[in-house]
């Protein structure tokens, strides 16, 4: 079963980009930590869930079609391995039923290619928001049961 990754406020936030396509890698990448985050990549799925399990992220960005893995199947393994990053799903224009799709298997949103860099950022940032709520949440719902077992004991 998924469990909740501790995500904690005192390291960077963490991106993993998964794109097949190096240059968009590379210019999301460069948009990306210049917001302050801290980024890895890969350009074929298996690589990009190497890096999710050992690196936990806070929010995946990836490509819907890759060589390797469909995105909406990538999407639901990794969400089975941690529910906690949000992912992010690229897709090309006019891919309705995909980004349907997509937030039915988990996303936490579709973006339309050519990727708008401002959207992005304000994506990413809600993204990450969310992240580090559920973890807050996560954190002082295991607190509260701490004292819970406290309680009983006296």
């Amino acid at each position: 079963m998924s469990t909740l990754s501790p995500i904690t406020t005192k390291r960077r936030r963490r991106v993993l980009v998964i794109d097949d396509e190096p240059a968009m890698t590379e210019w999301l990448r460069i948009v990306i930590e210049a917001e302050g985050y801290e980024v890895r990549s890969a350009l074929i799925g298996a690589r990009g869930e190497e890096i999710f399990r050992q690196w936990r992220p806070d929010v995946v960005l990836t490509d819907l079609e890759l060589p390797d893995t469909d995105g909406i199947a990538l999407l639901r393994r990794l969400k089975e391995s941690d529910e906690a990053p949000q992912v992010i799903v690229v897709g090309a224009q006019g891919g309705v039923a995909r980004a349907v799709e997509a937030g039915q298997a988990g996303a936490f949103y579709f973006l339309e290619k050519p990727v708008d860099q401002a959207g992005l950022v304000d994506i990413l940032g809600k993204a990450g928001a969310l992240t580090r709520a559920r973890a807050e949440h996560l954190r002082l719902k295991e607190e509260g049961r701490g004292r819970d077992r406290l309680g009983d004991v006296r």
